[in-house]
Parts: structure tokens; sequence; C-alpha cells
């Protein structure tokens, strides 16, 4: 084997040593850059995670010794699995930065002002109050 077969090859890099390393670390420098409002660089190592992720079920589907219906419904079933939760994740991350750029929109504007001339009294039901009055 060359240099290039023993150390960069797709089955030494879709091994699971190294996806078991990569995808926790991307996921936690994603989280990690939210907490200083990075929401590009987070939607990338998220994105870039559901690559490896992509890359290991496609691998996993081709070197297995399964049927063709079994694999082409583990692949399928794990895409639209993981390919959901990215697209929402995604989806989330934007949405906390629209939200984190405008945080006065959810907010109401003004409170409701209760004249200081009428006293208020609580609701009573109206059966007490019919029986109040005769």
């Amino acid at each position: 084997m060359g240099l290039f077969k023993e150390h960069f090859h797709w089955s030494v890099l879709l091994g699971w040593t190294v996806v078991a390393w990569t995808i926790p670390t991307l996921l936690s420098i994603g989280g990690l850059v939210l907490v200083f409002d990075q929401y590009s660089i987070a939607n990338v190592c998220f994105i870039i995670t559901a690559g490896f992720i992509f890359a290991k079920i496609v691998h996993i589907a081709v070197t297995s010794n399964e049927s063709l219906g079994n694999r082409v419904l583990f692949t399928f079933l794990l895409f639209g699995i993981f390919g959901v939760g990215i697209v929402e994740l995604v989806r989330a991350v934007n949405h906390y930065q629209q939200q984190k750029a405008s945080p006065l929109q959810s907010e109401p504007k003004e409170k409701p002002v209760i004249p200081a001339g009428q006293p208020t009294q609580p609701l009573q039901p109206l059966e007490e109050s019919s029986t109040n009055q005769s």
C-alpha cells in the first residue's frame, strides 16, 4: 500500500475511529461558535458533520454484503433521518440568529393600562351575582 492508501484512503478517513472523533468535534465547534454569534461558521460545521455522516452511510452500504433491497432501505432511511435533522438544525441556527438580531419584536411594545379612577373587582360567576341581587 502506498502512503496515500495508508493514511488518506476513504476506508481510513471513514473508519469508525476517525468518524467517532470528527463528528463530535465538529458538533462541539459548531455549538461553541454560537456563543460568539458566529452563525455561518456554526452552519458550516453542522453541514460538514452531515457530510461525514452521509459519507459513512454510503461507505457502509457499499461495503455491505446485504441484498440490494436492504442496502437501499438502509440508505434511504438514514439519509432521510439525518437529512431532516441537519435541515432543522440549520433552520434553528438561522432562527436563533434572527431572534438575537431583533429581540424586541417578540415582546409586546406597550403594557395594558388600567385607568386609575375605576377600582378593579374580581369577576364573580353569574350564579352568585344573581343570588346576591334577590
